[in-house]
């Protein structure tokens, strides 16, 4: 057996006892039991010595494994874990700026809305915290919002571009006529920028397309991706 078998060896074991086909079927929510077929995740995630976000992004994880299988890629326990570790998906509680501090979701439903604002209220602010927002037209606009609304003290409304796209002012609507409103995220963010404190937390989310107008010039972290 060569030296790159021998490694590759690494990945079968694991997935014997994490095979994705068992922990696929799990389905968890803030609203109902988790499945007994978790029990292949927990484990997994105890191997890794980590705690994923949510089930599915462990059963991610183990797809991934599989593929790595499949491939025949010569790796190492080792290895695996701290590919796993080091793993980041941008746009996901990503913190883009540290004072004011800003953080980036891509949260566009109820259900990642009332995620996101569990996180949040795990993680006190001094000040405010700001939301800027800008949704999709066809997303449930409504509940997404007032999931959100214990956490948020001010709320800058943009409209997004394309056939699909929310106004500012539906956005205000959905709240009540709370809020202001802008012609785009970029002036929504700028707007936020220049009445945030040095202790008020600037949240951007609402949509993949919000979040991706923050991440394009002319902005740009002030944090170490």
């Amino acid at each position: 057996m060569s030296a790159g078998a021998r490694r590759h060896s690494a990945v079968s074991p694991l997935l014997k006892k994490w095979r994705p086909g068992h922990a696929s079927t799990a389905v968890v929510s803030t609203r109902c039991a988790v499945s007994s077929s978790v029990t292949a995740v927990v484990a997994f995630t105890t191997w890794v010595n980590c705690t994923f976000r949510l089930v599915s992004d462990a059963v991610t994880a183990l797809t991934a494994l599989a593929v790595l299988e499949q491939m025949r890629l010569p790796v190492t326990e080792q290895q695996i874990r701290r590919g796993l570790l080091q793993a980041r998906l941008s746009g996901r509680m990503q913190l883009w700026q540290a004072q004011p501090r800003v953080l980036l979701d891509v949260a566009h439903n109820p259900h990642s809305a009332a995620y996101l604002a569990s996180q949040l209220q795990q993680q006190p602010c001094r000040g405010r915290r700001l939301a800027v927002v800008g949704m999709l037209r066809d997303k449930d606009i409504t509940h997404t919002l007032a999931e959100m609304g214990e956490v948020i003290d001010d709320w800058f409304l943009a409209s997004l571009d394309g056939p699909r796209a929310a106004s500012a002012e539906q956005l205000q609507a959905a709240l009540l006529a709370s809020g202001q409103c802008f012609a785009s995220v970029a002036d929504a963010y700028a707007a936020a920028l220049s009445q945030a404190g040095a202790e008020d937390e600037i949240i951007v989310f609402g949509s993949f397309f919000t979040v991706a107008a923050i991440m394009a010039p002319p902005f740009s972290p002030t944090v170490p991706a």
